[in-house]
């Protein structure tokens, strides 16, 4: 039965090809520009008085091995866009299928990042998964935008598509409710976001509320400055139902006031990030603050209170557009990151900043070094090369030594530090990894939509005290255009 609901759901996928996924309504106003015809002039679908709807379906299908097991992910990709007139659109998008890997969403193995996960048998080898965003968006005017949707947001202005991690927020991890204001106004741009999170305790989740606000400034064409604030405060207890926190719905006041005033413990963040581009790439970075206490700092003591995190990195590229080939050349990336131990760690985890066990800003949480490099190629006919190398250094926790914190895993309290001064990266038990990956695949244009065809070989060195392990992953994957920027498993 298990193999013939895998079977299905990827016959689906495979007949997709053959459908018009826009409503039969509009199937004479695709995505092209106003077109001239002598007799008429036919609108473009992006006018402000037109409305239609489209959707799209396309196969979701990754097989690679896990040492000496064989995995998989067989399933469907839809996508449903639509625009009401002016003011109002909508995205969906969602995937479903049968896999036999675990929603595991930060591990280096082939995994199925999933909202919804359900085993098709007491075993557990099998199961049925899902995956849901979306959003409905409304704009009074141009300088004004609400949403309302399900989603992972990555925060920061221009800085989307730059920085390949984020240490304010990722776009890795589990799908979360949320809404958002955003507002322009000249050179600034402000983001309100409202986020509900949950955390598994005991049999149950427990839900917990984030608020934050995002503040830019385009300085020039080619400076751009970014202020980050975030709030993470406990929902619901035992004892107590709080809701959300109307005090923080406020957006033209800062949190840290807001929090002294109702006398929480709630558990704020601060950033700063900045970015300059040249002719043709750009130079960024980002600095995220947990705790500091600068006489600490001047003093070398390392105290362990003292939680941030650094990046620093540059990306540049060289496209050329033309008639055999929509975008042919190549782009470059490094990136830098380093957090220093217990950064995100509180005494409760329903203030931690992380969703049912995961970090939201980057994926290996605190207590780590990270360089990052890519490089990737597009040729004609739309072949390309996607190849990274990942290296790190972590320190995690010792699990015969469950009272004493090394500052590794974000979700274990600070009430176990194991010492209060000299803190240094990579403490506790060190792990060493080296990835190296490409990603060589073809990418074909449908009626539903762009598709592509991959295999992917990858390598990965880890040492764990002086304990090294070689092990050699391939995957070969056919996915929509929906989802390979969230597929690409390079941490």
């Amino acid at each position: 039965m298990r193999r013939i609901i895998s079977w299905i759901f990827l016959l689906i996928g495979v007949c997709a090809f053959g459908q018009d996924g826009i409503s039969s309504q509009f199937k004479d106003q695709r995505a092209s520009d106003t077109v001239n015809i002598p007799s008429k002039k036919v609108k473009s679908k992006y006018d402000d008085d037109t409305s239609w709807v489209e959707n799209k379906f396309l196969p979701d299908v990754l097989v690679s091995n896990n040492r000496d097991k064989l995995v998989y992910q067989s399933g469907l990709s839809m996508r449903s866009e639509g625009k009401y007139k002016t003011h109002w659109n909508y995205v969906f998008y969602s995937r479903v299928g049968v896999a036999n890997q675990g929603p595991i969403a930060y591990a280096f193995l082939p995994q199925t990042k999933s909202f919804y996960y359900h085993p098709l048998s007491s075993s557990q080898t099998e199961a049925i998964y899902a995956d849901i965003r979306g959003a409905i968006f409304y704009r009074p005017s141009k300088y004004v935008r609400f949403d309302l949707g399900m989603g992972r947001n990555k925060l920061g202005g221009e800085q989307q598509l730059l920085n390949e991690r984020s240490l304010f927020s990722g776009d890795q991890g589990i799908s979360n409710p949320y809404a958002s204001m955003d507002i322009k106004f000249g050179k600034f741009n402000y983001t309100l976001l409202q986020q509900i999170w949950r955390e598994k305790l005991g049999s149950s989740f427990t839900p917990k509320g984030n608020s934050t606000h995002y503040l830019s400034y385009q300085a020039t064409d080619k400076w751009y400055l970014g202020l980050f604030e975030t709030v993470v405060y406990q929902m619901k207890d035992t004892l107590y139902n709080r809701g959300f926190e109307v005090e923080y719905l406020n957006p033209l006041l800062f949190y840290r006031p807001q929090e002294y005033n109702i006398g929480s413990a709630d558990n704020i963040l601060l950033g700063l990030e900045t970015q300059y581009k040249f002719k043709k790439g750009a130079l960024y970075g980002q600095l995220l603050i947990d705790d500091f206490l600068l006489s600490a700092y001047k003093s070398h003591n390392r105290w362990w209170a003292n939680k941030f995190g650094v990046q620093l990195g540059i990306r540049g590229w060289k496209w050329d557009y033309n008639e055999e080939s929509l975008l042919k050349g190549f782009e470059y990336q490094t990136e830098l990151n380093i957090m220093r131990p217990y950064t995100f760690s509180q005494v409760n985890p329903s203030v931690v900043y992380g969703n049912q066990g995961l970090p939201i800003a980057h994926p290996l949480g605190s207590n780590f070094i990270e360089l990052y490099q890519k490089i990737y190629f597009s040729f004609k006919s739309n072949w390309y090369i996607n190849s990274w190398l990942q290296g790190y250094v972590r320190g995690m926790d010792f699990t015969d030594l469950p009272n004493k914190s090394f500052g590794g895993d974000i979700y274990i309290s600070y009430k176990y530090v194991d010492h209060e001064f000299n803190n240094t990266i990579g403490q506790g038990k060190t792990m060493q990894v080296l990835s190296i990956a490409s990603q060589i695949g073809k990418s074909i244009e449908t009626r539903q939509g762009a598709l592509r065809f991959f295999i992917e070989p990858k390598v990965r060195i880890t040492n764990i005290e002086n304990h090294s392990l070689t092990n050699i992953y391939v995957t070969f994957g056919i996915q929509s255009s929906f989802w390979t920027y969230i597929d690409r498993r390079n941490y």
